[in-house]
């Protein structure tokens, strides 16, 4: 399951396998698949939870790239500037996330001061449950997935 990051050899592929792969199979589909990016490798039923994640991921940040992109633009800055500071911004904390290798909790620790600005967005997300939101959306893409799955099956079976 390769996902759009792939294009740019940033991707994530989910592998899922079973019993009746050998070792040496696992190996040359993980190397195949390393040529765009990272691998993981995941029980076969786990494969729709990858999607809802690393595939559908990319609509997650652009969505929220776009909202950014808005507030800016509410804020008084134009079109390319409110773009420009979105888009860059995100660039930036990926590479950083990437290249320091600490988890997303810790540099929220480090970028967040108690006592400074960013601690209150962080509460506002809280607030309004983002997480929960998210867990709802990748949910609602596991089943739009399954549905898939049963077209195709039904599809091929009228055939």
């Amino acid at each position: 399951m390769p996902n759009l990051g792939g294009q740019v050899g940033f991707g994530v592929t989910g592998i899922g396998y079973h019993g009746g792969v050998s070792e040496e199979q696992l190996r040359v589909i993980r190397e195949v698949w390393s040529t765009v990016g990272k691998v993981v490798i995941v029980r076969d039923d786990q494969l729709d939870a990858v999607s809802s994640i690393s595939g559908t991921g990319p609509a997650y940040f652009y969505y929220f790239a776009e909202q950014l992109t808005a507030a800016a633009a509410e804020l008084g800055f134009t079109p390319e500037q409110s773009r420009l500071l979105a888009e860059q911004t995100f660039v930036g904390a990926a590479a950083v996330m990437q290249r320091s290798g600490g988890s997303s909790r810790d540099l929220l620790r480090y970028i967040t001061n108690p006592a400074g600005t960013f601690i209150r967005a962080v509460r506002e997300m809280a607030n309004h449950d983002l997480k929960g939101m998210l867990v709802t959306a990748a949910s609602a893409t596991m089943v739009r997935a399954k549905e898939i799955a049963e077209e195709a099956e039904s599809d091929s079976r009228a055939l």
